[in-house]
């Protein structure tokens, strides 16, 4: 079976959730009996390292400067793909996001491939007050979907949004959950000169960090006995800071960045881990700080619930006061946060790469072979 990804969330982003996503997917694919996975990167500035990956086909162009040249570039790339596809056809075309041009390269000469989609979340329908222009791809978004002959969630919750929000029918839309990947073995905490409450990522719009914010500037004790670090690529921008000189704690608030195995060190470091999300389509930063034997609290915002189970401190993160008084409530009391542990350990197992890709290989098999592919 020839499976072929296209490279525009790596373009989009050089960390995230998604890309992880799919950079797990191939390498697991790759490594699976009977299927030849080919990547065309482009312009990819993805941190991830695809040269050691067993693939058939691998493009990766430098990012360019010029927007006419990069136009020209995107043009080559639909010619590499059409030559790749008329050489040895591809069985499975698994788009890595809505953009609807990589649709080009089939749409003559040999029989075109499945197309399959896997839907993150439905956030920008649901939250479009905090989503950039540039973000509102809403309509491509649609199209591909509805053009999709294959649908993947990563989350019950988003098959339910996919079902409300775009009456697709739940039969249509298969489930494969993502996983944590961080590993702390063999690594060593970091130390820092106070104990520390940990941030993992965006923090704009419904990521609520202003309200995690709020709730830890309010907070005398959390003040006094805790530092919040935020470990994310974007430094502070001006109006945080400003933010943060408003609520009298820019001395205790700090921004780090880093590889993996850094983040790795910082979750095994904190003496707490909040998500204070809103929404979320999966959450998978609640999973990673459980694998690193850091008790968690968080919302149960979308997903959230249906991913974190039993194994955190659940609060209402659109109060700030409950917030801070859940955050205080775990971190003075050792014994829940040793069952905090304990449980997440257990949980965060739950959750492996290795299904993912066997329930996905499971779906290109299905409509490869012309069932409907779609499970629930």
């Amino acid at each position: 079976m020839n499976v072929l990804f296209d490279g525009q969330i790596f373009a989009r982003q050089k960390y995230g959730g998604i890309s992880r996503y799919f950079y797990e997917l191939i390498k697991g694919l790759a490594q699976s009996s009977g299927v030849d996975v080919s990547v065309i990167l482009g312009e990819c500035k993805s941190s991830f390292q695809f040269g050691s990956l067993n693939l058939r086909h691998h493009l990766r162009i430098p990012r360019l400067p010029y927007w006419r040249v990069r136009k020209m570039v995107k043009e080559i790339e639909e010619r590499i793909v059409s030559r790749w596809h008329n050489s040895d056809p591809f069985d499975i075309y698994h788009r890595t996001y809505y953009e609807n041009r990589w649709c080009a390269p089939f749409s003559s000469g040999k029989r075109s491939p499945v197309r399959i989609i896997t839907v993150f979340d439905l956030i920008h329908e649901q939250f479009p007050e905090y989503i950039a222009e540039i973000d509102r791809n809403i309509d491509e978004k649609i199209e591909s979907i509805k053009s999709a002959q294959a649908i993947l969630a990563i989350s019950e919750q988003t098959r339910a949004d996919l079902v409300r929000l775009y009456s697709i029918p739940a039969e249509r839309v298969k489930v494969t959950y993502l996983a944590p990947t961080l590993c702390p073995e063999g690594l060593e905490p970091v130390r820092r000169q106070r104990p520390f409450i940990l941030h993992v990522g965006k923090r704009s719009g419904y990521k609520n960090f202003n309200g995690l914010l709020s709730a830890y500037a309010v907070s005398s004790r959390l003040k006094k006995e805790f530092d919040l670090v935020c470990f994310g690529w974007l430094p502070f921008q001006p109006p945080e800071l400003e933010d943060f000189r408003l609520a009298g704690v820019v001395d205790r608030v700090y921004h780090v960045r880093g590889d993996d195995t850094e983040l790795t060190r910082y979750y095994m470091g904190a003496s707490l881990f909040v998500c204070p999300s809103l929404y979320e389509g999966f959450g998978l930063t609640p999973l990673e700080a459980m694998t690193c034997g850091c008790p968690v609290v968080s919302g149960t915002g979308g997903s959230l619930g249906e991913v974190v189970g039993d194994a955190v401190e659940v609060c209402d993160p659109s109060r700030p006061e409950a917030l801070g008084n859940t955050m205080e409530y775990v971190l003075s009391d050792t014994a829940r946060k040793e069952e905090l542990v304990r449980r997440g350990k257990i949980h965060a197992k739950k959750f492996s790469w290795d299904r993912c890709v066997k329930d996905t290989l499971s779906l290109y098999r299905s409509v490869h072979s012309g069932g409907s592919g779609f499970a629930a």
